[in-house]
């Protein structure tokens, strides 16, 4: 696993679990643009799996919706 700064203690779990298991990934190397009706933003997900750049995998602690976008 490469020397990253994970914004929480999950997020580096999540990156073991993906290191333990063969997925390449990329911790917040994007940002995605969106439009809030009007307002334009950015976001960064956690992470970008290389052997699958359709999927982004996005940490969220308890209580939170664990989803998929898959844009394909």
């Amino acid at each position: 696993m490469s020397r990253t700064n994970f914004r929480s203690n999950l997020e580096k779990v999540v990156a073991e679990v993906l290191t333990a298991t063969l997925i390449s990934w990329k911790h917040e190397s994007e940002k995605l643009k969106y439009i809030i009706p009007t307002n334009k933003h950015t976001y960064i997900p956690d992470f970008f799996l290389k052997k699958y750049p359709e999927l982004i995998l996005e940490a969220k602690g308890k209580g939170h919706y664990v989803g998929c976008n898959m844009n394909v």
